[in-house]
């Protein structure tokens, strides 16, 4: 992955084989996740490890309030 060594875990189902690349130096870090096979696959890619996340909630007026849905 990007030339960093990984560990490479898989699970095969009957239907489906799931998996996952873990950053081997360093932290262990989740840099990908696959799910091939069943009803539609999966490739995810993990980056920007350890970089802040903006948590700020939107405005009240932007937020739906999921009760009132229907």
């Amino acid at each position: 992955m990007g030339g960093r060594p990984v560990a490479v875990l898989a699970e095969k189902t009957t239907t489906e084989t799931t998996t996952v690349y873990i950053a081997k130096e360093g932290k262990p870090y989740l840099l990908r996740g696959t799910v091939a096979g069943g009803n539609e696959s999966v490739d995810l890619t993990f980056t920007d490890h350890n970089k802040p996340v903006d948590t700020t909630p939107p405005p009240a007026d932007q937020i739906l309030d999921p009760t009132t849905l229907r």
